[in-house]
């Protein structure tokens, strides 16, 4: 069975604070398609490196490449979780409709 999609919206992840270096903070992406037929995406995002007691503004962007028009992509992103590196429920709040601030992490953050 052959499954097109047309589209997948870009996923963009900033972390914030950017005083961080390189070398110090890492972030990893695992992409499944556990529900091809009805086109949805599972992406789990999981930041290492962020300093312990701030807060993770994870952000979705509100373009993509050759459209000029500002979109809410994130609209059709639902089951947001997010645990910590020993698997603790933390924090989320959704302070716009472009993203999500994750406070009470250990350092590891998994979206």
């Amino acid at each position: 069975m052959r499954v097109t999609f047309r589209a997948i919206a870009p996923v963009v992840f900033a972390l914030v604070p950017a005083s961080l270096t390189a070398q110090q903070r890492s972030v990893e992406y695992d992409i499944s398609f556990p529900n091809a037929a009805e086109h949805e995406a599972r992406v789990v995002a999981t930041f290492r490196g962020v300093p312990a007691g701030t807060t993770l503004h994870v952000r979705m962007s509100q373009s993509s490449p050759g459209r000029y028009a500002r979109t809410t992509f994130a609209k059709n992103i639902y089951d947001v979780t997010a645990v910590d590196g020993k698997s603790r429920s933390v924090q989320i709040e959704r302070p716009d409709a472009h993203g999500w601030d994750i406070r009470g992490h250990d350092g590891t953050v998994r979206v």
